[in-house]
């Protein structure tokens, strides 16, 4: 498991409604989303929200020039995302992310990112496998297809080397060897060397 880059985190921020720049706490809340996930992955406690709007308070201060002094600014601009998202029409990404909230019961700002943290985490790992059994499959394929052809090759071979036996013999012989070999790498590659993929 790896932490979101801040690409896919933009994704998901505009998947689950949040308009670029059209925000108050956007930024806030980004960060914050950044921060929780990357303290999941590195299997670290769920971060205090105390500490994390402090952090918050630092990003957003070197991010815009200005001076918050305090952490009630971060805490409120969370919570502006979520009143107002709630407020809005659901994108399909919000009604996933919180399908076990009642449509009256907002979360608390710490249930809001957690869900959206695990959420986000969950959807990358799922890519991740994805990927990984992708190349798996095209490396067996490879693999696979060049036994075959080797297979198939040294058959040939051995059977034009004979020669006492009539051509339509060994058109027949090539095309049953053929079709065996075909099946038993099929086979092996299916139950042996590569069971876990479909």
């Amino acid at each position: 498991m790896r932490a979101p880059t801040e690409n896919e985190i933009n994704e998901f921020t505009e998947r689950l409604g949040i308009i670029p720049n059209a925000y108050k706490g956007e930024v806030s809340f980004k960060y914050m989303l950044k921060r929780y996930c990357e303290n999941l992955v590195n299997n670290k406690k769920r971060p205090k929200m105390t500490a994390l709007y402090i952090e918050t308070t630092k990003y957003v201060s070197r991010y815009n020039g200005s001076e918050i002094r305090t952490m009630n600014k971060s805490e409120r601009n969370l919570r502006f995302v979520v009143e107002k998202l709630w407020k809005e029409p659901h994108t399909e990404t919000f009604d996933e992310v919180f399908k076990y909230y009642k449509k009256k019961s907002k979360p608390t700002n710490l249930e809001f990112v957690g869900a959206c943290s695990s959420y986000l985490l969950h959807e990358i790992n799922k890519k991740e496998y994805e990927n990984t059994q992708k190349t798996k499959t095209d490396t067996m394929q490879f693999e696979k297809e060049f036994l075959i052809n080797k297979l198939e090759c040294d058959a040939t071979s051995r059977l034009n080397s004979v020669s006492n036996v009539p051509e339509e013999v060994k058109e027949y012989l090539n095309y049953t060897i053929s079709n065996i070999i075909k099946d038993s790498i099929q086979d092996i590659f299916k139950y042996v060397l590569y069971p876990d993929v479909k």
